[in-house]
């Protein structure tokens, strides 16, 4: 598995995947669904700019695995 920290390109991926676990696992997140989907995408690409804030996203073969963001 590879494993790397995010970049502005990956946004709409990042986001379908976090909105996806917020469906499915949302006993995971202190965020919810419905506040997932008011996050938008410009607004995603600025949380992977931000430099306090890390996230990281694997890949296993060509297949997007799963992610983890945290603080600096």
């Amino acid at each position: 598995m590879h494993v790397r920290c995010l970049a502005t390109a990956d946004a709409p991926a990042f986001r379908a995947l976090r909105l996806r676990a917020l469906r499915e696992h949302p006993a995971a997140f202190a965020s919810s669904h419905a506040a997932g989907e008011q996050m938008h995408l410009p607004a995603t690409e600025q949380t992977l700019q931000d430099s306090d804030r890390r996230a990281y996203g694997g890949r296993d073969a060509a297949r997007r695995s799963g992610g983890r963001g945290g603080r600096g």
